[in-house]
Formats: C-alpha cells, sequence, structure tokens
C-alpha cells in the first residue's frame, strides 16, 4: 500500500508540476505576443492611409430570448466605425418579444429576399430589412440552435467576411478594423478573433461602454480573471506558436469562402467555435495551404456572464462538453506529423490540461484527504500541498491582472484592487467547484446525454 500510495504522489505531482509549468510558459509568450502586437501600431498607420479599402463585412448576431440587451447590442453595431458593413439578426425561433422590439424601434418592414441556401439549416419563415437603417437585416426561423441560426445568417449575407458575434454584446467601435488587419496584412488569413471583456458592471448608454467597472458580486468578478487569464494568457501563447485552436463564438470574423468550404457550423456540438476552427485547420493540412488563425488584444467584445451559480454551472458544463466533443472528432491532429506545432503542442495541451486536468486535479486532491483521514499521509503535507497549489495559482491569474495594468488600463486602481481579491478568492474556493463542474460536463458527454444549452437569465445594460 505505501509503495502505491509513494508512486501515486509521484505521478499526482509531476502531472502537477508540468500542468503549471505549461500554463507559466503560455503566460510568458502571451506577455511578449501581446508586446509585439501593440507595439507594431498596424492600426492606426494602415486604417489611417487606406481606410477606403475595407473589406465589407457581415455581422451575423444569432438571437434566441434576447429582448433585454438586443436593442443595445444593434445600436452599437449600427455606430461601428467602418465603412461598409452589413447586420444580420438571426431569430432562432425566439419565445419572448426579441422580434417585436426589433421590429418597433428599427422600422422593419418585411423583405421577399430569398438566399441562396448553401449551408443546411432550420427553414426561414421571414426576412424583414429596416426602413431607418437599410444595413439592417432581421431573418425569422425556426429554433434550430445557435449553429444552425449562425449558418442562416452566412447564407444570408452579401459580403466575403462574417463576423459572428452574441447578441448579448457590445463592440467597441473600433473592433471590426482592428480585427481585420490579418486579412489584409497576414496571407491565407481565415479566421481572426478578439478579447472578449466581460460587461457586468459597466456603464453603458447608447450601445457604447461609458466607464468600464468591477460588477457587485464577488462571482462576476472571477469571471473577469478567468477571461483576462484565458485571453490574455492563453489565446496569445498559443498565436506565438501559431496553433490558435479556438476563436470566442462571442466575437470572430472569418473568411465566408473558407468557411463554405468546410460546410459552416456543426448543428450536433455545442462547442461549434472550436469545431469550425479545428475543421479550418484540417482543411488546410489536407491542402498543404498555410493558414493563418490569428488574435487581436485589443479588438475588443462586451458581454453579460452568469451572475449565479446555477447558471453559471450549466455554462461550464457545456463548455466542457464542447471542448472533448471537439478534441474527439479531430483526434487524428493528436501528435500528427503533418500538423506541426498544433498537434505536438496545443492539441496534447487540451488533451492532457484542459480535456483532463479537472479529474486529475479532483482525483487527486480527494484522495490526498482520504488518505490522510486513512493515516496514510500526514495532514502537514497536505496542507503543504494545498498552498503549493494555491501559489502557482495566484502567480497564473496575479499574472493575468498583470498584463491588463500594464498594456490595457481598462480599469481603475480600485478596480484593480478588487481584481485581486478575486485572484485569490478563485483560488481559495471557486477553482474546485469550476473543476467539479467540468467533470460532470465530460460525464455527460461520456454518457452521449442530449444536449442541452441552458437559459442564461438577461439584465438590462
Amino acid at each position: 500500500m505505501e509503495k502505491f500510495i509513494e508512486i501515486w504522489g509521484i505521478i499526482f505531482l509531476i502531472y502537477f508540476l508540468i500542468v503549471n509549468i505549461g500554463y507559466g510558459l503560455l503566460n510568458i509568450l502571451g506577455f511578449f505576443s501581446i508586446k509585439k502586437k501593440l507595439k507594431s501600431n498596424l492600426h492606426e498607420a494602415w486604417f489611417t492611409e487606406f481606410n477606403t479599402y475595407d473589406v465589407p463585412i457581415s455581422i451575423i448576431a444569432p438571437t434566441y430570448n434576447e429582448e433585454l440587451t438586443i436593442i443595445e447590442s444593434v445600436r452599437s453595431l449600427l455606430k461601428l466605425n467602418y465603412s461598409e458593413f452589413e447586420v444580420i439578426v438571426v431569430c432562432d425561433g425566439p419565445k419572448d418579444k426579441t422580434l417585436e422590439i426589433l421590429m418597433d424601434t428599427f422600422a422593419l418592414v418585411p423583405t421577399l429576399d430569398i438566399p441562396r441556401i448553401k449551408l443546411n439549416h432550420k427553414p426561414i419563415k421571414k426576412n424583414y430589412i429596416s426602413s431607418i437603417d437599410k444595413r439592417l437585416k432581421v431573418v425569422l426561423k425556426e429554433n434550430g440552435g445557435k449553429a444552425d441560426a449562425l449558418n442562416c445568417g452566412i447564407n444570408i449575407s452579401s459580403y466575403p467576411l462574417f463576423c459572428a458575434i452574441d447578441a448579448d454584446s457590445i463592440l467597441d467601435s473600433e473592433a471590426l478594423h482592428k480585427l481585420a488587419q490579418p486579412f489584409f496584412l497576414e496571407n491565407n488569413t481565415v479566421a481572426s478573433g478578439g478579447i472578449v471583456r466581460i460587461a457586468n458592471g459597466c456603464k453603458i448608454i447608447n450601445g457604447n461602454v461609458q466607464k468600464v467597472d468591477t460588477p457587485k458580486t464577488w462571482l462576476e468578478t472571477i469571471q473577469i480573471v478567468e477571461y483576462l487569464r484565458a485571453y490574455s494568457n492563453g489565446r496569445m501563447g498559443w498565436v506565438a506558436l501559431d496553433s490558435v485552436m479556438i476563436i470566442s463564438g462571442a466575437f470572430g470574423l472569418f473568411s465566408k469562402k473558407a468557411v463554405m468550404e468546410v460546410n459552416g457550423y456543426n448543428q450536433d456540438t455545442v462547442g461549434e467555435d472550436m469545431e469550425l476552427v479545428l475543421k479550418l485547420r484540417k482543411e488546410g493540412l489536407e491542402n498543404n495551404t498555410n493558414i493563418n488563425i490569428s488574435f487581436i488584444p485589443d479588438a475588443v467584445c462586451w458581454t453579460q456572464c452568469p451572475d449565479n451559480l446555477k447558471t453559471l454551472s450549466i455554462q461550464r458544463k457545456r463548455w466542457q462538453r464542447g471542448l472533448l466533443e471537439s478534441l474527439w472528432s479531430f483526434k487524428y491532429l493528436f501528435f500528427n506529423l503533418k500538423s506541426g506545432k498544433l498537434g505536438f503542442f496545443a492539441f496534447p495541451f487540451f488533451v492532457f490540461v484542459e480535456a483532463l486536468g479537472p479529474f486529475f486535479e479532483l482525483i487527486g486532491f480527494v484522495s490526498l484527504i482520504l488518505l490522510a483521514i486513512l493515516g496514510f499521509v500526514n495532514w502537514i503535507v497536505c496542507v503543504y500541498f494545498y498552498l503549493l497549489a494555491l501559489c502557482f495559482g495566484l502567480i497564473l491569474s496575479l499574472s493575468a491582472v498583470l498584463i491588463e495594468v500594464i498594456f490595457f488600463k481598462y480599469y481603475s486602481p480600485k478596480s484593480i484592487l478588487k481584481l485581486i481579491l478575486a485572484c485569490f478568492l478563485e483560488n481559495l474556493w471557486f477553482r474546485y467547484i469550476h473543476s467539479y463542474w467540468r467533470v460532470i460536463g465530460s460525464i455527460q458527454y461520456l454518457r452521449k446525454l442530449p444536449l442541452h444549452w441552458g437559459e442564461m437569465k438577461r439584465i438590462k445594460f
């Protein structure tokens, strides 16, 4: 028994160190990647001189029950500083007054435009266009889910690039310009992602973020830390390795031609955003095409996050299930010689750390406590290991806040202090609840339980 405990302890410690070293290296890569991107100042240089050469963009916002946020979101989109774009709101069989509010606010009138169906989706019931602003189109269709609604929007769209966003989101006025940079400046760009920030607590008037602040609850503030770490440390780290595997479904710009070639979004997964990026990667590998998938750290989308544990748990279980679905569907990339850094670094990292990490973390800590209760391990060892895990977690979270302070400066000193306190709260208790949710999401996937998106209670901006 003692030999088994010793071996298990060594395995757990090695895994623990590998995970934290991996995250630490991503942090370092992310820091220098952000510094390089922002220092290049390409946005101002390029678009000041060549503003008239904007490639037209179709913005697609799938909606379900968004009556509380849809107007502010659409207003912010119509105010974007971009020379030519259209906004397509796809009402995916809503049960609330989303469509009625859009009709009243933007004076929608029916149109007889019939899209050429290239991507499969549920039937369209009615098409509308705004008589106030012709750039706004609204589609009412049968409910089919987010991926289905996005495919419908792509069929409706008129332009070569499309931007997929969540309907409860607000874009910064320069967000499209910044997100479009790689399509001008880097060859074979098929997708570009921006940073998603938490809107909870911010002051938003007429579709504009007037003041950035932290939310009232600690649960929402902890999510700000999570988002900062995921985007500033994670995504930018993978950019440095040219191995971006996911562009958030809340904010991403894509080549319509490239997405059409891979048959659009997959309606049979809850991780349609990651699945699409991996399909684009696969297409590039099979055709020996060196595609570019970029990430722009200062192209900002503001979105609402869950303000209660129940809704947040549903969201995180869904994210974990979507991750596992995508990894399994594209398992051939795992250490594939042709896939380069993506297959030898990014994909294994997502498998061993992101997918299996919650199991190792929960099993490791639970077994450690049980062994201490049974007298096989000294309680002091448990305390030391917990403190070690706490320190590593704090370093990763605080580094994300530090990057925010150095490069972006969205938050006041008072808000930064609250974010620092949230780093401690996250690592003291929230990370373990989060791991539990992810384990449950994994079990749901393995048991092939029915897909369930869940509904998030919206609040007015």
